[in-house]
């Protein structure tokens, strides 16, 4: 893919989605914003259960249908090669950012230009903006 910006990766999220049937019902089939906002957070979650399992920020590895997973993207498997489903810590922040994309593309919330005025912003405040900690 070439580089698209956050909103085009919405709009290719959002199709994915569609295309892999969710949103069949139309806007009742449709998580609301809370519940969305609760699956970012939940990527989240998973992201720091497997720190907490002990593996690295930039390892990724995959899982497979019978329960093993390994480092290779595709495993003979009863000699049908499958694809393993992509896990690690930086899967699991790219599903965060998947899902807040979707949603932010549901909304038409332009994050592309938010974020840019948010860090503009965020250049003016000064050293840990006012002295916060974190």
């Amino acid at each position: 893919f070439e580089q698209m910006t956050l909103f085009e990766l919405g709009t290719m999220a959002v199709r994915v989605n569609a295309a892999n049937g969710w949103y069949d019902g139309g806007t009742d089939d449709q998580p609301s914003t809370i519940e969305e906002i609760a699956m970012v957070i939940n990527e989240l979650s998973e992201g720091v259960q497997e720190l907490q399992r002990g593996r690295k920020v930039y390892e990724e590895y995959y899982k497979y249908p019978n329960g093993e997973w390994g480092y290779e993207k595709t495993r003979e498997i009863d000699g049908v090669i499958i694809n393993g489903a992509p896990g690690g810590f930086g899967v699991e922040m790219a599903d965060a950012l998947i899902r807040l994309l979707t949603l932010a593309r549901r909304l038409d919330i332009p994050l592309d230009r938010l974020a840019v005025r948010k860090i503009e912003y965020n250049a003016t405040r000064g050293y840990r903006h006012g002295g916060k900690l974190l």
